[in-house]
């Protein structure tokens, strides 16, 4: 009797060890921060640093100590041995992790990075470098410029926010409901996808990719050589994830057939599916921050303003389609949400990450 029990015993382990044994790590961007942490860990200590150093180094939430630390052992390896393989395994092996993860990366960064969430980047970057103090600029001159400074943030929200709602969008049409007159559309926008490893990073590559698409927009003081180093200086803080279009479908709520007919936005002459639609330039009264990106809650067609059924709906999921290298919106409909206008959006200097210029928080709002 004890023999049985005690084989019973025994078959009941092995399959609770072999069930175990098949559970797969959870597909999530913490699975990826850990798998991307060991990676990192592992380098550094090849680099001569330990885990207890480095485990100090993480604690600083901005990220610059970390990866400052890192990029001067590199340099010191590289001095001493002439390459570093190190760095190129680590890198190897960190787009491997990337691209097991990259449909939850990608939906992060959708939710994350959004428009608006770039934009205030932009603002605040910009603003930065308004603010530095010239080599051969006298203090006394420094000073009467910063009495300028509510004027400038200002210029460059307004400047900024402009460049974010008219950056191209394409308008393609889909399916007419002839009997509620409703007509499915779909925006599209393209965007870089990058992984930020510090907040510098982050600040200097979204404002350079936006300096570069938007360049008439910035003051010409606050384009130069030595911004370009130092953006460069960011590259090795980064991994490029790829160039996405993302996609929200909706509908027009209200148009007549005879429009509807006219209104069909596909042309043979485009191989590209993002192109073979209506370039549309948004307008700014028409505009609202739809879960953080810049869309018209209104199109014009042929002169005539059609309501859009975003203000129905919010994004409940984000879904990859590597191959086509788009990222669609997964819409659900909700009756009458609130959604800002643009021209009813309060900015501030602390949610700006401006407060060492503006220690009473500035806050105002964007000019129509």
């Amino acid at each position: 009797m004890k023999s049985i029990k005690f084989l019973i015993t025994l078959l009941v382990i092995c399959f609770i060890t072999n069930v175990l044994g098949q559970t797969k790590t959870a597909h999530t961007y913490k699975a990826f921060e850990i798998e991307k942490q060991t990676i990192e860990n592992k380098a550094l200590q090849k680099l001569g640093i330990p885990l207890t150093e480095i485990n100090k180094l993480r604690k600083d939430k901005s990220g610059e100590a970390f990866y400052n630390t890192k990029n001067k052992a590199n340099e010191a390896y590289i001095k001493k041995n002439g390459i570093s393989l190190i760095a190129l395994n680590e890198m190897v092996a960190k787009n491997k992790a990337i691209n097991k993860y990259k449909d939850v990366i990608v939906k992060k960064i959708c939710q994350e990075l959004t428009e608006f969430k770039r934009a205030k980047l932009c603002i605040e970057a910009s603003f930065k470098e308004w603010a530095k103090r010239g080599e051969y600029e006298k203090k006394e001159e420094y000073e009467l410029r910063m009495t300028e400074k509510y004027e400038m943030i200002e210029r460059i929200s307004q400047d900024i926010i402009f460049d974010f709602v008219n950056k191209e969008m394409i308008i393609k049409t889909g399916k007419y409901n002839i009997d509620q007159e409703t007509y499915n559309i779909t925006f599209m926008r393209i965007y870089p996808f990058y992984l930020y490893n510090t907040k510098n990073a982050l600040l200097n590559e979204v404002y350079s990719y936006y300096k570069t698409v938007f360049k008439e927009s910035y003051p010409s003081h606050i384009i130069g050589g030595e911004y370009t180093d130092r953006v460069e200086s960011y590259t090795s803080l980064i991994e490029n994830i790829g160039e996405y279009v993302i996609k929200f479908p909706t509908y027009i709520k209200k148009i007549d057939r005879d429009t509807a007919k006219n209104y069909k936005t596909e042309s043979e002459g485009y191989s590209s599916d993002f192109w073979n639609g209506d370039l549309y330039t948004t307008k700014l009264n028409n505009c609202i921050v739809y879960e953080g990106y810049f869309l018209p809650n209104k199109i014009e067609i042929k002169g005539q303003l059609y309501e859009i059924g975003l203000v129905d709906t919010y994004i409940s999921d984000w879904t990859l389609k590597e191959e086509e290298e788009e990222v669609i919106a997964k819409m659900q409909k909700k009756a009458n949400l609130k959604y800002p206008a643009i021209t009813d959006l309060e900015f501030n200097t602390n949610d700006l990450g401006l407060s060492k210029y503006f220690p009473e928080n500035y806050s105002f709002k964007v000019a129509n």
